[in-house]
């Protein structure tokens, strides 16, 4: 965020959620001179977290682990373009270029590059955020997961393997 910042100064970073970093990470905000541009709003209800997609322009997720968490899929489903992390299950969800883009895990210099470009790039961001809720109304749709788990979970199980 600070390197979006430093070319970007009306850029801002809304923080939702907890966890065991959010005091070392709040710290580093200050460090950095971010006070000004990151809010943390701490642990937010499902029910309100429509306000917080609808008022994004990108939904920015690096993660370490291959974990692919319901904000995110909920971001696509909200036409959001996503930026997370090259990792396994994530690289299934987001469509690199598409839906929005992947990068390598642990690569700030990237992240801040990507996040520039959605925010300098309007027409490109929001083409990412129809193609997002597209693939989430296909690729997500109950009637579409359910066969899915059941093939590929159940079935392997119940089989013996």
């Amino acid at each position: 965020m600070a390197d979006v910042t430093q070319r970007l100064p009306q850029a801002h970073l809304e923080m939702v959620g907890t966890g065991k970093e959010q005091p070392s990470l709040r710290t580093l905000t200050r460090e950095l001179g971010l006070a000004e541009r990151v809010r943390w709003h701490g642990h937010v209800p499902l029910a309100r977290l429509p306000l917080f997609y609808n008022a994004a322009d990108v939904f920015v997720f690096p993660r370490l682990s291959r974990a692919t968490p319901r904000v995110m899929l909920q971001a696509l489903a909200c036409a959001l373009p996503v930026i997370t992390s090259a990792l396994g299950a994530l690289e299934d969800f987001v469509v690199d270029g598409e839906t929005g883009f992947l990068v390598p895990p642990r690569d700030p210099a990237r992240l801040a590059e990507r996040i520039e470009a959605l925010l300098r790039d309007r027409i490109v961001a929001e083409r990412f955020g129809r193609a997002a809720r597209a693939f989430a109304c296909r690729e997500l749709d109950w009637d579409q997961l359910v066969p899915r788990i059941r093939e590929n979970v159940y079935q392997p199980v119940l089989a013996g393997h």
